[in-house]
């Protein structure tokens, strides 16, 4: 069975590259462009992994790993954030490393961005 990834992005390109990479990859793979639709996408399916861009229109990812967090944990989700600017607040640096978050700047190198993604995966606990 195909890895399940949930891709949670607002800047376009940088979805279709993500989602473009990842199929090309052997993934199977949704998106969502802001917070709520990434929670209503982790309520329909639970995905083996979530890419998420640290600054969304409606919260950034500290936010989301909070509210979402005893569904990650129980689920032992790995989270990936990229973002243009990793200058994260300490305060939510931590919420993030509770987690177990890992962090890519973008602009990606699509071979590390595969490699972090499969990394992740084999990391990830078995169910």
């Amino acid at each position: 069975m195909k890895a399940r990834i949930l891709i949670i992005e607002d800047d376009g390109p940088s979805s279709y590259l993500f989602r473009l990479l990842l199929e090309d990859d052997g993934f199977a793979v949704r998106t969502a462009a802001d917070g709520a639709g990434g929670r209503q996408a982790l309520a329909e399916e639970i995905p083996d992994l979530v890419v998420l861009d640290y600054q969304l229109p409606d919260l950034n990812a500290c936010e989301f790993v909070q509210s979402l967090n005893p569904v990650l944990q129980a689920e032992d989700i790995p989270v990936l954030i990229v973002s243009a600017n990793l200058s994260i607040p300490e305060e939510c640096r931590s919420v993030l490393r509770a987690h177990g978050c890992s962090t890519l700047q973008k602009p990606i190198d699509p071979d590390v961005f595969i490699s972090k993604v499969r990394d992740l995966l084999e990391e990830r606990s078995p169910q």
